[in-house]
């Protein structure tokens, strides 16, 4: 949440919950793997679009999710 609200625009801060929403559902979609969201430039603080990276995986306890980071997107 701190790279989102660091990297997002005040006025879209409230998508955050969405967007890890929809992370979820990526990730019981597709567990053990790796997939990222990504924040269009119209939203960001400085303009340019970021990826936010997460890992998935299924454990003994169940599903599994890891946030690694954010970058400036490709």
């Amino acid at each position: 949440m701190d790279d989102f609200v660091a990297n997002i625009k005040e006025g879209s801060v409230n998508e955050a919950e969405r967007k890890l929403q929809e992370a979820h559902e990526v990730a019981i979609e597709s567990p053990d793997s790796g997939f990222s969201l990504t924040a269009l430039p119209e939203v960001t603080k400085d303009g340019v679009a970021k990826e936010f990276a997460f890992k998935s995986m299924q454990a003994e306890e169940g599903l599994t999710m890891i946030y690694i980071g954010v970058a400036d997107a490709a």
